[in-house]
């Protein structure tokens, strides 16, 4: 029996690379994922801090409102009285 030449080290390099290739992308996918999960965070951050602002003024226009609604429950009965005073 002859040693034939052993020719697996060029597929074992490819193989190598190939291997890294595929590491290269695993990390580029898991980059792309925690940067996604970043933009994603901050834009919810950015909406319950816009969300907070919104409702302080909401706080603010509720008494008005209040008032608005009295004055326009007067001025109906005021009318209905003034109607019901004319027949």
């Amino acid at each position: 029996m002859q040693d034939e030449p052993d020719e697996s080290p060029t597929p074992r390099i490819l193989m190598t690379k190939l291997e890294w290739g595929v590491v290269f992308s695993v990390l580029a996918s898991a980059g792309s994922i925690v940067f996604s999960a970043g933009v994603v965070y901050g834009d919810l951050r950015d909406h319950e801090r816009r969300l907070e602002i919104q409702e302080v003024k909401m706080d603010g226009i509720i008494p008005k409102v209040e008032r608005i609604d009295a004055n326009v429950t007067f001025l109906a009965e005021q009318a209905r009285e003034e109607r019901s005073a004319g027949k």
